[in-house]
């Protein structure tokens, strides 16, 4: 013997479809209901006036009509017990459905922090640590060729020209723009750098267009 399979979980669509069918059959009934006293009333007409055949007939048609008029509160009241069941149905799916999506796009932002931190940020630090390697090594002989095999000219050569200060200057700035409260303008901060002069001035408007570049 195989297991009885599961019944697949109806989709939201598929409950709001149904509660729109439900809700166009209850409306239905409901005109029928409301339409069989002003039918009565007809037929009672046709009683009186007409044939002992015709009356026999409306007779007939209003026995069948009361009995319906009887049946129909029934099965409205199970119809709009229906659509009530359906359409609270239907808001706990919206909610669920609400939720997933949230929790979807929390996710995505999460790995997208997670992924430039590596991708970015720390690969950025990376290449800035080898340029500044490669810088390094070239500097050094540099200072070794112009410095004559004096030591201490050598060693001021490397000071000198290490471009250790346009770094801190530039890494301090980053930092701040990092931590920076978003709720604070710094705009204008921003555009001050535009009036420095000299290398600081050209360091930090490089570092800023950068770093608040377009991606």
């Amino acid at each position: 013997m195989t297991a009885a399979t599961a019944p697949m979980p109806l989709t939201l669509d598929a409950i709001t479809a149904r509660r729109a069918r439900s809700q166009a059959e209850l409306a239905e009934l409901q005109r029928e209901l409301a339409g069989i006293p002003a039918e009565l009333d007809r037929l009672d007409e046709q009683v009186a006036v007409g044939s002992q055949e015709a009356s026999q007939e409306a007779i007939r048609t209003q026995a069948e009509l009361r009995i319906r008029a009887r049946q129909l509160p029934h099965w409205i009241a199970q119809y709009e017990t229906a659509v009530q069941q359906d359409l609270a149905t239907e808001q706990q799916l919206r909610v669920a459905a609400l939720r997933e999506r949230e929790r979807q796009e929390k996710a995505a932002v999460q790995k997208a922090v997670d992924d430039s931190w590596i991708d970015d940020y720390v690969a950025g630090l990376v290449a800035c640590a080898r340029g500044a390697g490669k810088y390094r090594r070239r500097l050094e002989r540099f200072a070794e060729v112009h410095s004559g095999g004096d030591r201490e000219r050598e060693r001021q050569l490397i000071l000198n020209r290490s471009g250790a200060g346009n770094l801190t200057l530039a890494l301090e700035a980053v930092a701040g723009w990092l931590r920076v409260n978003p709720a604070v303008n710094i705009a204008p901060d921003l555009a001050r750098l535009d009036q420095l002069s000299g290398g600081e001035g050209e360091t930090l408007r490089a570092v800023r267009d950068a770093f608040f570049g377009k991606e």
